[in-house]
């Protein structure tokens, strides 16, 4: 196992990386769902029915004692995820988005393990030149197993040479099937009400992604949808074409 992956592990307490793993009844895969969407509501993101505490994983720093590499004194690395830093998919492979401000670094690396520190899915992505909303697209190769939580990690190489520079962010994921009725709704709605019928079920990523690929007159139901799960401070950040064409995955 290659250093920054040993980081990544260390970073979870023994109780997470093991079956018992009790944070995980905090979000139940089993989620009450809401029978309708209200088309002129304000987009919101629902709380979880019975939060419990926090993934105190989940989160982001500097490996080593050394300065991170950020220009400036602006946002830090700011993962895209709700509160209980667990993000709900309906995909096998879906899409990840961090905020990346001001860097002198020129490249990434994005890691993904399962619950027993497996390695799923790894590449190298180069970063953007512009702060920003960046957006990790996973292969079809990746095929996340229902009702199974993941780890990720998105670091910044401050210096190649010595990861313990490296800048870094952790989230969780957890694929989840959506019921049939549920699936009926996202297939006849479009555009914003498609991403509402996500947000309804607690599915966090497509809620995003689908934002994401709405036009510029819909920014605000974005705006909004990060300012419901305590993420304002970037509400207003561009959303960069970025990291979607990875060359070197593992």
């Amino acid at each position: 196992m290659r250093f920054p992956k040993s980081w990544l592990l260390l970073s979870l307490p023994i109780s997470l990386l093991f079956p018992a793993w009790m944070g995980f009844a905090a979000v139940s895969p089993q989620l009450p769902r809401s029978p309708r969407v209200d088309s002129r509501m304000s987009l919101e993101f629902p709380p979880p029915p019975n939060r419990g505490a926090p993934r105190s994983t989940a989160g982001g720093g500097v490996r080593g004692e050394e300065a991170s590499c950020r220009v400036g004194e602006g946002r830090p690395l700011t993962p895209l995820i709700p509160p209980e830093k667990i993000g709900m998919t309906a995909k096998g492979n879906p899409t990840i988005f961090v905020y990346v401000p001001q860097m002198t670094a020129t490249e990434a690396e994005f890691l993904l393990v399962n619950r027993r520190g497996q390695e799923v899915y790894e590449v190298k992505l180069a970063l953007p030149t512009a702060p920003g909303v960046v957006q990790i697209r996973l292969p079809e190769s990746v095929n996340l197993e229902v009702g199974v939580d993941y780890l990720w990690q998105f670091s910044v190489l401050c210096d190649p040479s010595d990861r313990t520079s490296d800048e870094f962010v952790q989230g969780w994921l957890q694929r989840q099937e959506l019921s049939a009725e549920a699936k009926a709704k996202v297939e006849a709605a479009t555009g914003l009400n498609r991403a509402k019928v996500y947000a309804s079920e607690r599915i966090w990523h497509e809620t995003l992604e689908t934002l994401a690929g709405l036009p510029p007159a819909d920014r605000r139901e974005w705006e909004e949808l990060l300012k419901s799960v305590g993420l304002e401070a970037i509400a207003s950040e561009p959303l960069l074409e970025c990291c979607t064409s990875p060359a070197n995955p593992r």
